[in-house]
């Protein structure tokens, strides 16, 4: 099982750990489909993400301008679905989806082979921070992926809800951390405030992307650096 890896990546932030992850397991994934999102704020690394993910079966696209009414995920999926992605299976993900030890890949493998679904739960929620749906699968729902504030659905809500009415959804309960707020923590950082949400795993990514064997982007490193206090720094 090589699935597509459908990601959405808003223009002004770097996973340099997401990164280095994807580029130590490539031979594992089929096409890896990363969607662009406008967030009209601090640096904008679109360029720098194309160049570093410069493969033949790798894209990276600018996600449509979302008009009104319509949710900007949800527009970025389908693009993704429709236009690039022609594997069998799909496995849509966040970069704060983080493993904690390759007895990951052998629950996938184990799950693949007996369910046309299976993810990781947050709390209650099938959370798609790490989602692997069959392609045929995805194809019987609506493919709506946004949110519905009616019924206090994020993102994945409608869909996964149509998913557990079509199929058995089976979870992968260790071996992984969903660190949530990255994304905003580096945006409020990059604004010269403070990070809101555990700190203390913010910091350590940070350090940690600092050593990590990974092209960093020049302004991207000169933030990590000012922001980062002395006690996480890996000397």
């Amino acid at each position: 099982m090589k699935p597509d890896v459908i990601v959405c990546w808003p223009d002004n932030c770097d996973y340099p750990l997401w990164r280095l992850f994807i580029q130590s397991n490539r031979e594992r994934f089929s096409k890896v489909i990363v969607a662009v999102t406008a967030t009209n704020s601090g640096t904008n690394y679109t360029e720098f993400i194309k160049s570093v993910f410069d493969d033949d079966t790798t894209t990276v696209f600018r996600a449509p301008i979302p008009i009104a009414g319509v949710d900007w995920r949800d527009m970025a999926i389908n693009e993704a679905l429709d236009s690039f992605s022609q594997s069998k299976w799909v496995w849509f993900t966040e970069q704060d989806f983080i493993l904690t030890s390759a007895r990951w890949f052998n629950w996938v493998n184990s799950l693949a082979a007996a369910f046309d679904a299976f993810g990781v739960k947050v709390g209650h929620r099938i959370h798609p921070c790490s989602l692997f749906v069959k392609r045929n699968l995805i194809d019987k729902t609506a493919r709506n992926f946004s949110i519905d504030p009616l019924n206090q659905l994020d993102h994945f809500g409608l869909f996964t809800k149509e998913l557990e009415a079509l199929t058995s959804i089976a979870f992968i309960p260790k071996y992984w951390h969903h660190m949530a707020g990255l994304s905003h923590n580096w945006r409020l950082v990059a604004e010269g405030k403070k990070p809101n949400h555990q700190p203390d795993d913010f910091y350590k990514y940070i350090a940690a992307s600092l050593e990590a064997p990974v092209e960093l982007h020049p302004d991207w490193r000169k933030i990590a650096e000012k922001i980062l206090p002395h006690n996480y720094r890996i000397e």
